[in-house]
């Protein structure tokens, strides 16, 4: 997806975890995916992030 998606993504996820309108474990499970996206882009910080 382009970058702009991923923009609008995490502003719709920003707003419904501000708004309580998803559970805790949604909004972990977003935070998961995109910390898996960062390594993917930048796998030099793997360990820093995953220790």
């Amino acid at each position: 997806s382009s970058i702009e998606e991923k923009e609008n993504e995490r502003q719709v996820m920003h707003i419904k975890h501000f708004s309580r309108s998803i559970s805790h474990q949604a909004w972990f499970d977003y935070l998961d995916e995109e910390v898996n996206d960062f390594i993917a882009k930048y796998p030099e910080y793997e360990d820093m992030i995953l220790e």
